[in-house]
């Protein structure tokens, strides 16, 4: 199955430049995938005068946190909407002077806005249409995915119900053939051309903070009987990320597995491995 996978990436300098230090070089970079976040220090490496430190601050909880870098390359995942600051201090105590980066994450807070309407309009047509954030904001770009093949038809109709959204939109391999595609659209009205079982993807993409969201509707289309099977839930959202010693994690390290949670009570166990 085909994915839309953005990576925004912002370039920073920092460009006080004292007599003693030159801070000219220093680079920060920053990658994210949804709620994922990279950050790539340069032009700055630690010896036995240079130093620098990562922290976060949430203007939430209006706490600071210190977060561990590897060789300047730090990554965090957001798991709770917000507005985030990025911090990393530089020194030279050899020379005796210091600096300081900034860079603001905003994580966006997708309920109770978002979501997936459905309307049966006869049995084998319906509009499905995906809530507005703001109208006029040209960051947002919305798609909806409509997908019907053999390997949903293999499906029992107990099964193709009862199996969790992700599961059969990652588990599943679509053809090209078994996928409909709307692009820039939040309203569809849609005539199912057969019998069958439908899943349908509401998707929603900003594209000037790289985050994305997806609502599920499941449709089993058969004109013959005298009503439609439904199932329609929201996508489950991330609220926790633990070791194996169930302590939380704030950023994501690489080769250790973690326990992401989800608000509908699942737990997925995750390796990040470069």
């Amino acid at each position: 199955m085909k994915k839309l996978l953005s990576i925004l990436m912002v370039l920073f300098t920092a460009l006080n430049v004292t007599a003693k230090c030159d801070f000219s070089k220093i680079k920060l970079q920053r990658w994210n995938q949804g709620i994922y976040y990279k950050w790539y220090l340069s032009g700055w490496e630690r010896d036995t005068c240079k130093g620098f430190m990562f922290t976060v601050y949430d203007f939430q909880k209006k706490k600071t946190d210190t977060v561990v870098d590897t060789r300047g390359i730090l990554e965090v995942g957001f798991n709770a909407p917000g507005k985030y600051k990025l911090i990393v201090k530089l020194w030279d105590k050899c020379n005796k002077c210091d600096t300081v980066l900034y860079d603001y994450v905003d994580i966006i807070a997708w309920k109770p806005t978002a979501g997936l309407k459905w309307i049966k309009k006869t049995c084998d047509s319906s509009w499905f249409e995906l809530n507005t954030f703001n109208i006029k904001d040209t960051c947002w770009d919305y798609y909806f995915w409509i997908y019907n093949g053999p390997e949903l038809e293999k499906l029992s109709d107990k099964d193709f119900l009862g199996m969790s959204d992700y599961q059969l939109y990652n588990y599943y391999s679509f053809s090209d053939d078994d996928i409909k595609l709307f692009k820039n659209e939040r309203l569809i009205k849609y005539k199912f051309p057969k019998k069958g079982k439908y899943l349908i993807v509401g998707y929603y993409y900003n594209k000037c903070l790289g985050q994305d969201t997806m609502f599920f509707n499941r449709q089993i289309i058969d004109c013959n009987t005298t009503s439609v099977n439904v199932y329609n839930k929201p996508e489950p959202k991330l609220i926790g990320v633990y070791d194996m010693m169930g302590r939380p994690v704030y950023n994501i390290r690489e080769n250790e597995i973690l326990i992401y949670v989800y608000d509908d009570g699942s737990k997925i166990k995750k390796q990040v491995i470069k």
